[in-house]
């Protein structure tokens, strides 16, 4: 039956939609628009694109249209918010506290890169033991049936996507995070639509080694390098982005638009 998965998903999502809305995880202004959107397709390709592909890659129809695993991740996905709201908000602090006693831009810029990627490596860590945990949970629970090594490489990749996506748009950069999740959107839609184009005379001789590729990779794989590309892109810029002292004027105690309130040296805010 659906009804539970359903259900499931509608608490997991209402649980994430309250956990955005307040405290460190809350962006200024909501995010840029699209953002739910594409998260939307993300988490969704997570719980029935990689059936869905393998569907129409040639493999059996399964006898269930949600697997119980993919539900099984997509907890450990909802879960990981709460080691995502506590690294972001570490983050924040230590930054502000290295924006008070730097005395230029590279000396501020030098000291919080190594807190970025703290920041992000504790993250990454606390969401592979909940991936580990749904692993053995699984198998414990399903029978045996626990969840392949793909489709735990694209749940991590999809849940550091997500993480320096929002982590992007507290600091005042939206944009960013949604260029990357709609990036990676568009690969696993293209990788649908090969698998569902292939099969036609017209144009198999020429999609045939695409969709060889995608057969070879497997759907877990599929999401592991759309998400993971777009992750490691939007890491590289979110190091750059994140060193600006103008990522941190609230944490520093100014508003957006005026000086800043503490005696913090002006040429830090240009």
């Amino acid at each position: 039956m659906l009804l539970p998965y359903a259900a499931a998903t509608v608490v997991i999502a209402a649980a994430l939609a309250l956990c955005l809305r307040r405290g460190p995880l809350r962006a200024p202004g909501g995010g840029q628009a699209g953002g739910a959107l594409c998260t939307g397709w993300l988490l969704g390709f997570a719980v029935a694109g990689g059936d869905l592909l393998a569907v129409l890659l040639g493999a059996p129809r399964p006898a269930r249209p949600f697997s119980s695993t993919a539900l099984t991740v997509l907890t450990a996905l909802a879960l990981a918010v709460g080691p995502a709201a506590l690294s972001a908000r570490r983050f924040a602090a230590r930054a502000a506290a290295q924006l008070g006693r730097s005395r230029g831009l590279e000396e501020f810029a030098a000291g919080v890169r190594p807190l970025f990627a703290a920041a992000t490596a504790a993250f990454g860590l606390a969401l592979a033991a909940l991936l580990a945990a749904a692993h053995l949970l699984a198998a414990h629970l399903l029978a045996g049936r626990s969840v392949p090594a793909g489709v735990l490489a694209g749940a991590a990749a999809l849940g550091l996507l997500l993480f320096l996506a929002r982590l992007l748009a507290v600091h005042g950069f939206p944009g960013a995070g949604a260029a990357a999740c709609a990036a990676a959107c568009a690969a696993e839609a293209a990788a649908l639509a090969v698998a569902g184009l292939h099969r036609l005379p017209a144009v198999e001789p020429r999609l045939r080694p695409v969709a060889e590729f995608l057969h070879d990779l497997g759907p877990g794989g599929v999401q592991a390098a759309a998400c993971g590309s777009a992750a490691l892109a939007l890491a590289a810029g979110a190091c750059r982005v994140l060193a600006r002292a103008s990522a941190h004027r609230a944490a520093a105690g100014a508003g957006p638009a005026g000086p800043p309130a503490s005696p913090l040296p002006k040429e830090l805010f240009t």
